[in-house]
């Protein structure tokens, strides 16, 4: 394994265990994650000053992310103030990677190949 991989492997593990201290130590819910989104914010931005911004192609698709993104946290939000946090994370952590494959089948243009042992990706028309 590469340094750059196991150096991104430890910071997010890092980001993680800084996610789940605020998540715990916060009561406030809807405070905790503007705080997370924040401090995403500000690792993201030096990051475009680095790599530039994205090509305007890309555009709806990183819209659509971010709609379902903010679709994901308030779910999850809700889920916190009506269940117990030892309860609802496992089960939000547990599901939210089950749907991303699946709803992004669904708009896909991009379609993945198994059959060959290191797996492939094709373009179709959209």
């Amino acid at each position: 394994m590469t340094t750059p991989i196991v150096v991104a492997v430890l910071v997010a593990a890092l980001l993680h265990a800084v996610w789940n201290a605020i998540a715990h130590a916060i009561t406030d819910r809807l405070l905790g994650f503007a705080l997370i989104g924040l401090g995403g914010m500000f690792v993201t931005l030096p990051l475009l000053l680095v790599v530039g911004m994205p090509p305007p192609e890309a555009w709806p698709l990183l819209l659509g992310s971010l709609a379902t993104h903010l679709l994901y946290l308030t779910l999850l939000m809700v889920s916190y103030r009506t269940g117990d946090f030892g309860q609802v994370y496992p089960l939000a952590r547990g599901t939210a990677p089950g749907w991303s494959p699946s709803s992004g089948r669904s708009c896909s243009v991009s379609t993945y190949h198994p059959g060959n042992s290191s797996g492939s990706w094709s373009s179709r028309p959209g």
